[in-house]
């Protein structure tokens, strides 16, 4: 079976048992007008502690790259997950205007990037790609949250 194959084998996260606190915590700082690094990190800390994994730095700032077709923006980045030190960056200002990304859409990527990070710490997987198995397990996280 190849990663791509294995990576669609898991829709869910392993006992993935959100304490209460990390929900409310969650949901409150989501709905906050604007967010910080410290946000970040402490959600991603609730989040790993609950889910005895080992936790990730969370770095908050700079602006999305993006690549352009014709003056319109074809694609951006909103976060990236770094392999050899399992650090999260989340960009804090859009990639066009630069203005601040929104609270809903910062927190949104906090959880793409940290299922890369569980890809690898959870699922053992050799690779973490952006399969449907992938985009579910994002989905699960984040319903669990919400719930």
């Amino acid at each position: 079976m190849d990663n791509y194959e294995l990576s669609n084998k898991f829709e869910t996260l392993p006992n993935c048992n959100l304490s209460i606190k990390t929900k409310a915590l969650f949901k409150s700082l989501r709905e906050q007008p604007s967010v910080n690094q410290n946000n970040l990190q402490t959600v991603a800390d609730a989040i790993c502690s609950d889910l005895n994994v080992s936790k990730t730095r969370i770095i908050f700032g700079g602006t999305q790259s993006n690549t352009t077709q014709n003056g319109k923006l074809k694609s951006k980045t909103l976060g990236v997950y770094y392999v050899n030190n399992a650090n999260i960056r989340v960009f804090e200002f859009t990639a066009m205007k630069g203005k601040p990304v929104a609270p809903k859409t910062v927190f949104d990527t906090l959880l793409h990037e940290l299922c890369h990070h569980f890809d690898y710490k959870i699922l053992k997987l050799q690779t973490t790609i952006h399969s449907a198995g992938f985009y579910k397990r994002i989905g699960y996280l984040k319903s669990e949250l919400l719930s």
